[in-house]
């Protein structure tokens, strides 16, 4: 039979009835004095739980801890069978001696430091999902769809020097200070659908108003004020977008998409023209590389425009890079620079020099979930160059919905 080791109170009891004999304890003392101290401690491990309960434990004790602290446990004659302790909520409890005080788990978890916090990974994965679907870095799962309503200003100011003639000037031409501003308001209509085999249809129908102003100056004094404004719908867009690899180690997910712009563009009538007035057509690539709550995006594209009247738009390639963050679980804060470089306009054949362009633009953007199925966009950009618009504000608004005719296949 294995040593049991007598708790002080049984120890004091049989000194007092043995007397100066100090004769030894039978078997049934012996099991006697374990059954108390089992009943004892099951009666304080009731005491723990009650305790627990009530400074609103979130992990009680499970099963077998319980099972576990109701073994018999031998101890040294020289260590208390009962140790006095402290309570989360400042009530004294009773356990036993060389059992690890259990902490709750707001008292076990470290609070964050200084510039640090706790993001819901799944709710900053639904924000950032959602800010880079609209941007075009991640495409709509199959069976869903987005239709998005966008509204747009963009304030241009532009100066330039330009040769003038006019009754004024008593037919002499003479260079002159042409100074423009235009205000731009372009609400829109996106819309996008989830297809098969990881592609997306996107369809656009955009909108403008412009409202231009211009004045030409000559040592200080006003020569010409043109006042002009025209609005109209502008070219239809049609893209098909789909995924060529995913994101795995050290590659990127890549997205290729095509996308086809008509010449469907209306005010012929005004100097203002709504839309390029060409078909055209581009491709782009996609690269988007996580490490959340953070994700980098770079694209690269190609515009090619068709010939029509002999007149020929200059090519565009352009590139842009971006980091897309999780703020907070269901806001993201985006930041990306969007380059563009134009070539010279060609007419039948022949380039017409000083017509090549580079567009620079710094946007930034916050979005925020505001619904199960709602979701709202605002950039603002900032222009780098000087053919670049000066400042641009766009707020989009998405609702995702299912396709119903779609549900329940492939």
């Amino acid at each position: 039979m294995a040593l049991v080791t007598l708790p002080l109170c049984l120890l004091a009891q049989t000194s007092a009835e043995g007397g100066a004999s100090q004769r030894a304890p039978t078997v049934e003392e012996l099991l006697r004095s374990i059954q108390k101290r089992d009943a004892l401690i099951g009666e304080l491990f009731d005491r723990v739980q009650e305790l627990e309960r009530q400074v609103g434990s979130r992990k009680p004790l499970s099963a077998s801890d319980a099972s576990a602290s109701k073994e018999p446990v031998t101890q040294p004659p020289s260590q208390p069978a009962v140790a006095q302790g402290t309570a989360p909520n400042g009530v004294a409890e009773t356990r036993p001696a060389g059992t690890p005080t259990q902490q709750s788990p707001k008292a076990a978890s470290k609070p964050p430091g200084p510039g640090q916090f706790d993001v819901d990974e799944d709710a900053a994965e639904r924000a950032l999902e959602r800010t880079l679907v609209i941007s075009g870095a991640l495409l709509l799962p199959f069976g869903k769809g987005e239709l998005q309503p966008n509204f747009a200003y963009v304030r241009n100011e532009l100066s330039q020097p330009v040769v003038f003639s006019s009754s004024r000037t008593g037919g002499q031409a003479l260079v002159a200070s042409s100074d423009s501003t235009s205000d731009i308001i372009a609400p829109s209509l996106f819309m996008r659908f989830g297809l098969p085999f990881d592609s997306q249809l996107e369809l656009g129908v955009p909108w403008q108003s412009v409202d231009r102003k211009r004045i030409v100056s000559s040592g200080g004094n006003i020569l010409a004020v043109q006042r002009t404004d025209n609005s109209d719908f502008g070219d239809v867009r049609v893209g098909l977008a789909t995924s060529l690899l995913t994101e795995k180690k050290w590659w990127p997910d890549v997205i290729a998409r095509l996308t086809w712009d008509s010449d469907n563009g209306g005010g012929t009538g005004s100097d203002i023209l709504i839309g390029s007035g060409f078909h055209e057509l581009s491709g782009s690539l996609t690269f988007t590389k996580r490490q959340d709550p953070l994700v980098f995006v770079g694209t690269a594209s190609y515009e090619g425009s068709f010939t029509k009247n002999g007149v020929t738009p200059g090519d565009q390639l352009g590139f842009a890079l971006g980091a897309f963050l999780a703020v907070s679980p269901e806001t993201a804060f985006s930041m990306v620079l969007d380059q563009s470089f134009v070539g010279n306009v060609k007419t039948r054949g022949s380039d017409i020099r000083g017509t090549d362009q580079t567009l620079g633009t710094m946007n930034f953007g916050i979005s925020s979930i505001v619904g199960s199925a709602q979701f709202v966009n605002l950039t603002a950009g900032i222009g780098l160059t000087n053919a670049a618009p000066d400042y641009s504000v766009a707020l989009a608004y998405t609702w995702r919905f299912d396709i119903p005719f779609l549900s329940g296949v492939y």
